[in-house]
């Protein structure tokens, strides 16, 4: 079976279909993973795919742009080799590697086609244009997958509304972790704020993601900024890289309470250093990141994007705030940070759901036909 994917980078997606290929059962599966030739600033998941025993396919012509000319030779490239590979089950994920592989599957006959949404790429801060023209392309293809996978409900009720496929396509298999990597530990706490330079008692304030549009960092600091010059103390850790990095940079003008460490593969030891994790998203799929934070009994504070309502409960499992709101932000930011052990309790009991074997589980029953 192959999982088509346009870009094997660090991201949500990414990991999500690592692990769908590098726990499934190895009696019943034999896993690969077809990508296209690009990473960037976010990092490249290539060789912790081999680590983990995948093989790892790179098509030329799979790009995340649109690309007209490379579009159209990355459909027989894919065809071919899901000929020559005698696939039977293709599992497409995001936007444009599922428009043009589920077009090659297709035409290479495999028995199953199955398509992710890892959040649609049509949402409410596109150019009305743009958003028309991706809603056309997905309603045009909805019905070459058997299934519509979805991440987060929010995802299923989006789709309905612009007309991409019929209810009865779509599914619901959450985004799993391997929940037994993360955890809280406070030897571990103190070694890397130690390494960090963060002083042992500082409340910190954290983040994990790209510094992208999508997730919104200049938000993110508009709302931390404030906190951080009303208290010598408090410091603000953010995780990742990416095209706003230089906006990050300067907007934080090498203050010393704010940590920047770049892109990290060490994400469950560097979420013990934090007493909170915010997320100023403008728009979701269902990010993995809030599921890592409350695996590790960080409490969270994020904006109601998409599928963050699926993994946030306002003042059950976390606080939500209306997307682009940088007060609301500070404002819940700094009740959590007074009082952030009820929320880190309560949202432990949510997690079983997003086990990464559940996940797994849930896919292989769809690969062969069971419907769930």
């Amino acid at each position: 079976m192959a999982h088509v994917i346009t870009r094997m980078i660090v991201g949500g997606a990414q990991e999500t279909v690592l692990l769908a290929a590098a726990l499934a059962d190895r009696s019943r599966f034999e896993p690969l993973i077809v990508c296209g030739p690009q990473t960037g600033s976010e990092g490249s998941l290539h060789e912790e795919v081999r680590r983990r025993g995948v093989e790892l396919v790179v098509v030329p012509d799979l790009v995340r742009e649109v690309d007209p000319l490379r579009d159209v030779r990355a459909v027989p490239a894919l065809t071919r080799l899901f000929r020559q590979r005698g696939i039977d089950v293709v599992h497409t994920n995001s936007s444009k590697a599922g428009i043009v592989g589920r077009l090659a599957a297709r035409r290479a006959g495999a028995p199953r086609v199955l398509h992710t949404v890892h959040g649609w790429p049509f949402h409410d801060q596109q150019p009305v244009l743009a958003r028309a023209v991706w809603q056309s392309l997905e309603r045009r293809t909805a019905p070459l997958a058997e299934r519509l996978v979805v991440v987060a409900d929010a995802d299923r009720a989006k789709g309905l509304a612009a007309g991409v496929g019929t209810a009865d396509q779509y599914v619901t298999v959450r985004s799993g972790l391997e929940l037994d990597d993360y955890g809280f530990n406070p030897a571990l706490r103190a070694a890397v704020r130690a390494e960090l330079g963060i002083p042992a008692g500082a409340p910190v304030i954290g983040s994990v993601g790209r510094l992208s549009p999508q997730k919104d960092p200049l938000l993110l600091l508009d709302a931390v900024l404030p906190l951080l010059r009303a208290d010598p103390e408090l410091r603000l850790l953010l995780v990742g890289d990416g095209p706003l990095r230089p906006a990050v940079e300067r907007a934080v003008s090498g203050s010393a309470q704010v940590v920047l460490t770049g892109l990290r593969r060490d994400v469950p030891r560097l979420l013990n250093a934090m007493d909170v994790f915010v997320l100023a998203s403008r728009w979701e799929g269902l990010p993995r990141t809030l599921l890592q934070a409350m695996a590790t009994n960080v409490p969270v504070v994020a904006t109601d994007a998409d599928g963050v309502r699926d993994v946030v409960v306002d003042g059950v499992t976390g606080r939500l705030v209306r997307r682009g709101n940088a007060d609301g932000l500070r404002a819940a930011t700094a009740d959590v940070l007074a009082d952030p052990g009820t929320l880190a309790e309560r949202a432990t009991a949510h997690l079983p759901e997003f086990d990464a074997r559940r996940m797994v589980a849930r896919l292989e029953r769809l690969y062969v036909g069971e419907t769930l």
